[in-house]
């Protein structure tokens, strides 16, 4: 027999000998447990003549952490150990953990040549709290899970997936940018006034808070910050945010932080309006607005404004664990941790740029007015969903894809709370099973592609991803994202027509920027602004080339209007990527201006866009002699039209480097 099975029931006898010690002074609160709990089971293990891996960690993980018990009490290891939830620590792909025996061998752990994976931990210290580019690095946080995510991957994976890890101080700025032309968009507020209180609302917030401790209403604050404070808590409440290609969750992450902050330091001025008789007590607690559990308003925020997407299914994993982590930082103090939420439908794998199965859309909005008359499932297919009356709702041919919608976003509120692992997977079910019966519903003509596409749906790694399906509630009560954010891959045309001609080619049908030798992330700004609402506003970094190169024209020629600021923001951002970068906030909203920013320099100059022609090549309004150039292109012919000069088609091939 396999030691592996040794504990797979606990003794109720056990069970019932924890309870004794509930509320007494062996009844330690959480987290002031042992901080070197790892390294002293792997000790245990060895004393043992365990194997670490097989008898200890996997236990730990698949039940220890997975599975609910009463009074969390852990027998293996004698303690109490915390029901996680979330998916975290679930076997993926039916694994079973409980019977397989890999014998990876404790020296991999820990050996005396001091080079195993716990040798290598013990050097750092960690914490699970994600820090501002301003503080003070004293510890290693979940950010070097981006930075292990990029790494994971060699060189030449690297280049060809366009994989780079945003550096923090990037990532803030993106954010608070984004966030402010949100809020100006949304709310009656000035630009700069909202700008300097997302960067310095701490210390206004606390400076105007010993001022009315005194009596003084002088405030530092804005007016029109200060005029709309419920208007501005609840954009901030209701936001929608986008990053289609995730990676380790940089962005997400930077979101969550940014709208938490923003929204506790209003709070502080919605209790000094309270105390000036300004708003009533009443009116203060009847709404949502007054949260002093950070650890709600995150779970708030993630459930209500968090939307990502990524190709690679280690990027989702780790993006996950980064907002969960995040939560996990917040649980108040001496209490046990709370269950974390179902990320599932929230941080989605797949690829964004794809919604279409061999040329044909797998969801369209016209579909809302049909029916599925013509939809039919066998019996052995419906009876893995247990409720009975949810099956004969979702194939009435009475009820149309509307009903169907509704049932499907129900489902997944309930999905995200929900820890009980069978009610979980009976929701995971009637979720996947209401989206495949639309998403086949566009399949119905074609059987031969309706079976592949059966049997590529059951991969783990999906080609495709239905942004209008499976973010429904988005689009239909938000008519789209508010802001979508991110880093694209940086992978240029030579690589794409080398590695997968045919999915380029279907790029190219698909999409109105792709003329030329574009890059991929020129697709990534079509789908960006399309994704966007009426107000919405998207912000990316990329290389710069698309700017003045043939490639970019089309995404020029249709963007240049909605073009709202361009921070330059060179070389020296990305330690791997050797591309010259810069930081692009397009508004759907069009403005007769563009802004000029120099991230190294720290200089800004708005520029009237009329001075610009068509194809608007961007790259002149970088130039620190912006008007001589603008009188010589005026006066000169260029050296092209005199000497045929041609250049046009070096910018995104091999040729560009000789």
């Amino acid at each position: 027999e396999k030691t592996k099975l040794r504990i797979t029931e606990v003794p109720e006898d056990i069970i019932n000998l924890s309870n004794v010690f509930k509320r007494t002074s062996f009844d330690k609160p959480w987290g002031s447990g042992d901080k070197e709990f790892i390294r002293h089971i792997f000790t245990q293990a060895k004393i043992e003549h365990k194997n670490f891996f097989d008898d200890y960690l996997e236990y730990f993980f698949y039940k220890g952490l997975n599975e609910k018990r009463e009074n969390q009490f852990f027998p293996l290891f004698n303690c109490k150990i915390p029901f996680l939830n979330g998916g975290l620590f679930e076997p993926l792909n039916n694994y079973r953990w409980s019977s397989a025996h890999f014998e990876i061998p404790n020296s991999l752990f820990s050996n005396d040549e001091k080079n195993g994976i716990l040798d290598f931990l013990d050097l750092y210290n960690f914490t699970i709290d994600e820090e501002e580019p301003l503080e003070k690095d004293i510890a290693v946080d979940p950010e070097m899970l981006g930075k292990i995510f990029e790494n994971l991957l060699d060189v030449n994976e690297r280049a060809s997936k366009g994989a780079f890890y945003t550096p923090r101080e990037i990532v803030h700025y993106m954010c608070q940018e984004s966030l402010a032309k949100y809020l100006v968009n949304n709310v009656s507020i000035d630009y700069d006034e909202i700008s300097e209180f997302i960067k310095y609302g701490d210390v206004i917030s606390h400076y105007d808070w010993e001022l009315s401790l005194d009596g003084n209403s002088d405030f530092r604050i804005g007016k029109t910050i200060y005029n709309h404070l419920i208007e501005i808590d609840n954009a901030l409440f209701n936001v929608k945010i986008a990053d289609p290609a995730v990676g380790s969750g940089a962005f997400p992450l930077g979101m969550l932080n940014e709208i938490v902050n923003l929204r506790t330091n209003i709070q502080t001025y919605l209790l000094i309006q309270q105390e000036l008789g300004e708003i009533s007590l009443e009116e203060l607690y009847n709404t949502e607005h007054l949260q002093t559990d950070i650890y709600k308003m995150k779970l708030q925020t993630i459930e209500n404004s968090i939307y990502a997407v990524d190709i690679e299914t280690s990027a989702v994993d780790i993006a996950k664990l980064r907002l969960w982590l995040s939560l996990i930082v917040d649980y108040p103090n001496d209490s046990e941790p709370r269950p974390l939420p179902n990320l599932d439908c929230k941080i989605m794998q797949g690829n964004s740029l794809m919604d279409e199965y061999e040329g044909v859309p797998l969801f369209s909005e016209k579909m809302l007015s049909n029916n599925l008359k013509n939809y039919h499932r066998s019996e052995s297919q419906l009876t893995r969903v247990s409720d009975i009356h949810i099956q004969q709702t979702l194939f009435d041919d009475s009820k149309n894809i509307e009903q169907y919608i509704e049932n499907l976003l129900s489902l997944q509120k309930e999905y995200f709370n929900t820890s009980d692992n069978k009610l979980k997977k009976e929701l995971k079910e009637k979720i996947d099973l209401i989206q495949m019966g639309m998403v086949e519903e566009s399949l119905k003509d074609s059987p031969k592609k309706l079976f592949d596409f059966r049997i590529a749906s059951k991969k783990r790694q999906k080609p495709w991803f239905i942004w209008r399906l499976e973010f429904y509630d988005v689009f239909k009560k938000n008519n789209g994202f508010d802001i979508v954010i991110g880093n694209p891959p940086y992978i240029d045309s030579e690589s794409m027509t080398n590695d997968d001609p045919e999915l380029r080619k279907q790029y190219a049908n698909k999409y109105e920027f792709a003329k030329g030798n574009w890059d991929i992330y020129i697709i990534f700004f079509e789908l960006a602004f399309n994704l966007l609402n009426e107000k919405g506003n998207m912000i990316y970094i990329t290389p710069d080339k698309w700017v003045s190169k043939p490639f970019g024209d089309e995404l020029r020629k249709n963007l240049y209007k909605n073009i709202d600021s361009i921070m330059v923001a060179g070389r020296k951002i990305f330690e791997s990527a050797k591309v010259d970068s810069i930081i692009t906030n397009i508004n759907k909203v069009t403005n007769d201006e563009i802004i000029i920013k120099k991230y190294e320099l720290g200089t800004q100059e708005s520029i009237i866009k009329k001075i610009l022609t068509e194809p608007y090549k961007l790259d002149v309004l970088f130039s620190e002699h912006l008007n001589m150039i603008l009188k010589m292109s005026k006066n000169s012919t260029p050296l092209s039209e005199k000497f045929c000069v041609k250049t046009e088609s070096a910018c995104a091939t091999s040729d560009a480097y000789l």
